[in-house]
């Protein structure tokens, strides 16, 4: 059995491979997608097989190897961003304030937010919160006064320095 594409559609889908690859990067570049997101990471790889199918009509070694290559490191994005989203835990202080607080935050982001260290609220603030979410004042509470004191160090470099 042998597979006959027509070289219309390989060269279309060549297209459609830069126009994929286009899209991606100008949607990184201007904020509205991630770099460590799946839709990054799958749209690269997206575009790395529709190049590849477009190699089909007209082989070049050189550019199957690079797509070849982009498709692998792709499946390697997609397995490192599996694992960074689905292997983060938090205490249930954590969990409370990302769930009331960070709900909006991607979860790899509020985790590398409350390793930064300490946080202090002021008075007035904290009396806001108190008003209208004493649930969420207590575990904030809780959660400065069992901070580490060399978290601080790490808060400093988070902050640069500018305490």
């Amino acid at each position: 059995m042998t597979l006959s594409l027509d070289a219309t559609f390989c060269d279309w889908a060549g297209y459609a491979g830069v126009g994929v690859y286009l899209a991606a990067y100008i949607a990184l570049q201007l904020g509205a997608i991630r770099g460590s997101s799946y839709r990054y990471v799958l749209l690269n790889m997206i575009a790395a097989i529709l190049m590849l199918l477009s190699l089909y009509s007209n082989f070049n070694l050189a550019s199957a190897i690079i797509q070849g290559c982009w498709v692998v490191i792709s499946l390697v994005g997609i397995t490192r961003v599996f694992l960074m989203y689905h292997h983060l835990r938090f205490n249930d202080e954590e969990a409370f304030l990302v769930k009331q607080g960070l709900n909006a935050m991607p979860k790899a982001m509020s985790r590398r937010l409350l390793n930064a260290g300490v946080y202090r609220a002021r008075a007035s603030r904290m009396a806001d919160v108190l008003e209208t979410s004493p649930e969420l004042a207590a575990t904030l509470q809780r959660t400065v006064a069992v901070t580490p004191a060399e978290r601080l160090d790490r808060t400093n470099q988070f902050l640069g320095d500018q305490t």
